[in-house]
């Protein structure tokens, strides 16, 4: 896939709660932590970074001084929106489907399938199990 075109020509997948839970594994090895049910109400730059104030899950503020400040929240971000970044993707009038299921296929643990038509494709590929099995 892609020879010739990159140097990296193969396609990686990591089922995204794997990827949070590498990302805050990583945070926690670094003594930082990500706060949960946590909301942005409003941020200010200045000379040190950012100024931002938080609603806190049990409904109180805290002001916090941060020397970065990262817009992860979706095409309705508010950093996004106060700092008056377009977002440059897009809406598809397609839908997309994600059926979880079991299914019998000879498929090798580290490879997957697809098949691709004019109008759609589909895939097939192997996804652990909470038991850590396949």
């Amino acid at each position: 896939m892609g020879t010739g075109l990159t140097q990296f020509p193969y396609l990686l997948m990591l089922e995204q709660s794997h990827t949070e839970s590498i990302l805050v594994e990583f945070l926690n090895d670094h003594n930082r932590h990500v706060d949960r049910q946590t909301e942005l109400k409003s941020f200010i730059n200045n000379d040190n970074g950012v100024s931002a104030i938080l609603k806190l899950p049990d409904g109180k503020e805290e002001t916090i001084a941060a020397k970065y400040l990262v817009g992860a929240d979706g095409t309705d971000s508010m950093v996004r929106e106060q700092l008056k970044i377009p977002f440059g993707g897009k809406t598809y009038e397609q839908s997309l489907f994600v059926l979880d299921c079991k299914a019998k296929v000879d498929i090798p643990d580290d490879e997957m399938y697809l098949a691709f038509s004019d109008n759609a494709f589909g895939g097939f590929f192997h996804s652990p199990t909470d038991d850590g099995g396949y």
